[in-house]
């Protein structure tokens, strides 16, 4: 009897240190996981904070783009206008000439 005691005993140590080593292995992995979260969610926050830098770029690069067109526009539709106001001119002046000799 005091044998199967014992060895009752002795198996529910062997159970508890082999629980024991379970609990501490699955508290370790925990430890891990939630670290390799943590990691994660660095990761994560690094790519938002790139991907709103990006955009913001992106519309600014934009902005200039189409102030820059605009620009060009302008500039173009002022030769366009310095060229027809010197017509003009060359028009009158060839009238004037043309009433005048006319005379």
């Amino acid at each position: 009897m005091a044998q199967d005691r014992e060895r009752a005993n002795a198996a529910q140590l062997a159970s508890a240190e082999k629980l024991g080593n379970q609990a501490a292995s699955l508290e370790a992995r925990l430890r891990v996981v939630s670290n390799e979260r943590k990691s994660a969610l660095e990761q994560v926050s690094f790519l938002e904070a790139n991907v709103e830098s990006s955009a913001n770029k992106s519309s600014d690069d934009l902005r200039h783009a189409t102030y820059d067109a605009k620009k060009t526009l302008a500039d173009s539709y002022l030769d366009v206008l310095i060229s027809l106001r010197r017509s003009g001119r060359r028009r009158r002046l060839q009238l004037i000439a043309k009433l005048v000799l006319e005379r």
